[in-house]
């Protein structure tokens, strides 16, 4: 729901929106690149892209990234095949528990829950389908892209979130590190476009 390339190869969702507003806001022409999520940070590091349309902050980012003022909160949830047990994520040591790889949900896993097994998946539709097969116990994903990845496969239903909320997080857009100019200028039209 965030950001997602169409049947016709059109970017659509939130993000999408929201920088198209910020275009019109700022008078400022925006080009979209559609890659893998493990590009966009390439992408922006590399100079390759100027903006990441949106992502958490972590430490490691933050080593080449300088990032917005928050510009949305999203919810991170665990979710397992629909007639399974559903258990905090605590109680599935030595399971295997997916997420997309190289996503903040990925780290988290690894640095903060070492007896979990995690698995990375190149997207959310893989995660979901991994988690359907059996591959893994539980899914750990934002709870709107889950839910929206399961809409356009015809899967609602098939999968069920269990009732906490992992966490919840603030999303930034993120420059390359230096780029203060251009931060300033993202910050200053977002501060234009959302609601105070």
């Amino acid at each position: 729901p965030f950001t997602v390339i169409d049947p016709i190869s059109e970017p659509r969702g939130l993000l999408i929106d929201m920088w198209r507003e910020w275009s019109k806001a700022t008078g400022t022409p925006i080009e979209f690149q559609a890659t893998s999520w493990a590009d966009t940070l390439k992408a922006v590091r590399s100079g390759e892209a100027d903006i990441h349309s949106g992502l958490f902050k972590n430490a490691e980012r933050s080593e080449y990234l300088d990032f917005s003022e928050p510009i949305h909160e999203i919810k991170t949830g665990v979710f397992f095949k629909a007639g399974g047990e559903l258990v905090p994520l605590d109680r599935l040591a030595g399971e295997k528990v997916g997420t997309i790889e190289d996503t903040y949900q990925h780290r988290y896993i690894q640095e903060n829950l070492s007896g979990l097994n995690v698995v990375g998946y190149p997207s959310g539709e893989d995660l979901a389908l991994a988690l359907l097969k059996g591959e893994i116990r539980a899914a750990v994903s934002e709870v709107p892209a889950m839910r929206a990845t399961l809409a356009r496969l015809g899967l609602q239903g098939a999968v069920e979130r269990h009732r906490d909320i992992m966490f919840s997080n603030q999303l930034f857009t993120a420059v390359k590190k230096g780029r203060s100019d251009l931060l300033e200028k993202i910050n200053e039209g977002f501060r234009a476009i959302l609601p105070t």
